[in-house]
Parts: C-alpha cells; structure tokens; sequence
C-alpha cells in the first residue's frame, strides 16, 4: 500500500483514502500517517491490533445503537451496533471527536460517504472473479488480480473506440459481455511464459 501511496504521488497530500477490511492494519495507518496520508475504513473482528472492548464478542449482548470509542494520540477507532448481533468497527485518522447522529458515530458517517467507489468496484470484480478460497494470503493475491484485470479492462475499453463500440450493452441481460470476452482473451496470454 505505501508503494501505491508513493506511485499515486499521494505523499504529503494530506488526502484521506478509504479503504476496505481487507487491507487495513493499525501499522500500515501509521505508516500512512507519516506519510500524511489519513485512512478511514472498516476493520475485521479478527485483527489482533483490535481491542477486545471492541470485539464483537465483547458486545454480543449490547443494544441496538451502543457506540464504543477508543482512542490512541493520532487514530480513532469506534465500534457500533446497529441491529442485534452486528458489529461494524472502523479506524479513522482524520476524525478525534466522539459525536453521534440518531445513534451513528460521525465517523461512520463519514466512512459510509465515502465507501462509494469501494463498493462499486466490489460489486464489478464479483461478477467475473478468479477467487475460488477462502485461505486468507491465496484469497489476498486473487483480490489483487482481479483489481488488475478490471483496471487493465477499463484502460483497454479507453484506449480502443473500436473495440468498446462492438462491445456496447446490447441487452439488460449481458451486463458486461465485454468484460467477459476481454477475460477470455487476457488469460491466455497471461499463461504465456515469455522465453
């Protein structure tokens, strides 16, 4: 991620990314912080860097809208219930203020008002995906190539008029028929060990 950062000419911007469950860490916040680069996203009930007041287990019997906080000198993190038996927790760099609107932090306000393009691409990447495991550091990598083939796509579709225009929506049934033809194209010659 800080190699991303440092590509994106993100250093010293002092912008906020958003990020999903999947990549965040306590450490890499920091590391992004020295960078002056903030986060904000949602944190996964197994993180070990998660304290356990914040834990799901530790608030399985709470009521709807109970609202934890917990602080460090330059991260908040906050964990809120918003219907029986769910947990959502996210870290924030940007916000230190315990404020609450009808029983939601600001901070996951703010989360949620951002989190747009993170869910699109979600959405995108699910409908054609290479991810068949549920072993953490395989499902990473498969996560990390499907976000390349997407970007690979769109860069494709751009730069191709021609292309993109045989591929248009032709029906509300083939959502991406040209998405689908592309992957069926790429992977080949990603196969292709070069000599």
């Amino acid at each position: 991620m800080k190699r991303l950062v440092h590509l994106s000419n993100l250093e010293q911007s002092g912008r906020t990314i958003t990020m999903d469950r999947k990549f965040i860490s306590m450490f890499l916040a920091r590391e992004l912080l020295k960078e002056k680069v903030t986060r904000v996203g949602t944190m996964r009930r197994d993180r070990r860097d998660l304290p356990t007041e914040l834990r799901p287990v530790s608030l399985k019997n709470a009521q709807t809208g109970t609202v934890r906080f917990a602080f460090t000198e330059d991260t908040t993190l906050v964990s809120n219930v918003p219907k029986k038996g769910k947990v959502v927790t996210v870290l924030c760099m940007q916000h230190c203020d315990m404020k609450v609107t009808d029983d939601k932090p600001d901070i996951i306000l703010f989360y949620n008002s951002t989190k747009a393009g993170e869910d699109v691409l979600d959405k995108c990447i699910r409908t054609y995906s290479c991810c068949g495991t549920l072993r953490r550091p395989m499902a990473v990598l498969f996560n990390l190539i499907d976000i390349a083939t997407y970007n690979a796509y769109i860069l494709f579709r751009e730069t191709n008029d021609e292309w993109a225009k045989q591929y248009k929506k032709k029906k509300k049934k083939e959502k991406d028929s040209g998405r689908k033809h592309f992957l069926k194209e790429l992977s080949p010659q990603l196969c292709i060990i070069p000599v």
